[in-house]
């Protein structure tokens, strides 16, 4: 999943987190459990606080097509709510 600007733009700590909280809270809502393992930048920005910003939200999801659909609209939903630019999930 790669949720970023194609423009250049970047994501601080405190967005990232935000958003990350609400596709929780919406998961959550909806009674699913879904494990998703971030990779890339950032790891870098939330965990080593070694940059302070990331162009994208790279992440490793399920292999299963229905928890693919519903994680895509999710962070469809969640980048529309807080206005973040967001590119198309990565099925591939």
């Amino acid at each position: 999943m790669s949720s970023g600007s194609e423009s250049g733009s970047q994501i601080d700590r405190t967005a990232m987190l935000n958003a990350l909280n609400r596709l929780g809270d919406l998961l959550n809502h909806m009674q699913k459990r879904v494990e998703l393992v971030c990779c890339g930048g950032v790891i870098s920005v939330l965990y080593h606080h070694s940059r302070a910003m990331t162009h994208d939200v790279d992440v490793l999801l399920p292999n299963d097509p229905s928890l693919r659909q519903l994680i895509g609209s999710l962070v469809d939903q969640v980048g529309r709510e807080f206005s973040v630019e967001h590119g198309e999930l990565s099925l591939g």
